[in-house]
């Protein structure tokens, strides 16, 4: 506490113990007066930055801390999450899947399990859409039907398949001892008649592209020179699988590259299906004449 003394008139008759009253006096109480100025406490500086850096490290480090088991738990359980990517392979062109029709007489069965797998095989070329009587339930509403939409349509390509079955059903086209409703075989189906009128339709082919369309194919070992089919395309036939590569390039397939093809489980299992057939037919010879009517005049 400090005391102050004021006074407004600087004069000696004004003191404090003067008796005399000067009008012109003017005395100011003395009050005891509280400083207003108070001592403030010094701060470290230093160490509170000290501090706040510590702070902001340590909280750092547990947000890694955490972030780092996050991704960890992420990656463990990630291969149970199917992946929505598709993996493109870029060197190859996008191009429009291709339509293939396959055309081939009904044979045994052992013929029957290569033609399934043959149709497997083209598809794993990516771009392939095989089309066969035998195996699209679309065919159910209507054979023909089925097949006259696939021959009208230029997108579609018509592979035939020359067998010695394929064979006498031609041979029996060009005689004209068979009418559009009758059946070569001991035991009929409703789907026998696709391949008899498809053979028709290709061999009566007038159109401008029937070489770019229509393809003769054969396995090895199995389909024979002389059981060639005269079709306008009949220069020009591959036999499956020597011919594969060629098969394609001539198709202008842009696909999965041969070798690749030819090392898939499809094509291990055509070769296999294929040296089956042929021994089948080694072991039994006059087969079809179980399959096929008189085979006598067929002259099997």
């Amino acid at each position: 506490m400090q005391q102050y003394l004021q006074a407004l008139v600087d004069d000696v008759r004004c003191g404090w113990d003067s008796v005399i009253e000067h009008e012109k006096c003017i005395w100011n109480i003395m009050e005891e007066v509280e400083d207003c100025f108070h001592d403030v406490p010094e701060v470290n500086l230093n160490s509170m930055s000290a501090f706040s850096i510590s702070l902001v490290i340590i909280i750092t480090i547990i947000l890694l801390f955490f972030t780092g088991v996050t991704v960890f738990m992420f990656k463990r359980r990630s291969p149970m999450i199917p992946s929505l990517d598709v993996p493109v392979d870029e060197t190859l062109p996008m191009v429009t899947k291709k339509k293939v029709l396959l055309l081939y007489a009904r044979d045994c069965k052992q013929f029957m399990t290569v033609m399934k797998s043959f149709g497997q095989l083209l598809e794993k070329s990516h771009n392939i859409k095989v089309f066969d009587c035998y195996y699209d339930e679309d065919v159910l509403d209507g054979p023909l039907d089925w097949l006259q939409n696939k021959l009208t349509n230029p997108q579609f390509y018509v592979l035939i398949v020359t067998t010695r079955c394929a064979y006498l059903h031609q041979e029996a086209i060009l005689a004209g001892d068979w009418g559009d409703s009758y059946s070569l075989y001991r035991e009929p189906s409703f789907l026998d008649r696709v391949f008899m009128y498809g053979l028709k339709w290709v061999m009566k082919d007038i159109s401008a592209n029937p070489f770019s369309r229509s393809y003769i194919i054969g396995f090895r070992g199995f389909s024979r020179d002389e059981d060639m089919l005269s079709l306008p395309t009949n220069w020009r036939r591959y036999i499956i699988p020597d011919h594969l590569d060629n098969f394609f390039t001539d198709m202008d397939i842009y696909c999965t590259p041969v070798e690749n093809i030819r090392n898939s489980v499809q094509h291990v299992n055509l070769e296999s299906d294929i040296h089956s057939l042929c021994r089948y037919k080694s072991e039994n010879p006059y087969y079809l004449s179980g399959i096929l009517r008189s085979a006598g005049v067929l002259n099997i």
